[in-house]
């Protein structure tokens, strides 16, 4: 499991709420696994997910996340 990491890092890393993402997750809007009661992700499987969310993103938005 040591390719996987959990919700708290995924705010870090995305420097978004946690509870925020955690809402996500659990409308199925992010990709993730439950393993134990924890909500775990892949990082190959949250790059293809950013990748198709920044389709969307305006290129202020886009400036923006630089």
């Amino acid at each position: 499991m040591h390719d996987f990491f959990g919700l708290d890092e995924l705010a870090l890393r995305l420097g978004r709420d946690r509870r925020e993402l955690e809402k996500l997750v659990h409308r199925g809007r992010i990709p993730g696994h439950r393993v134990e009661g924890e909500w775990r992700f892949h990082p190959a499987e949250i790059r293809h997910w950013l990748e198709q969310e920044m389709r969307g993103y305006s290129s202020e938005e886009l400036a923006a996340l630089e």
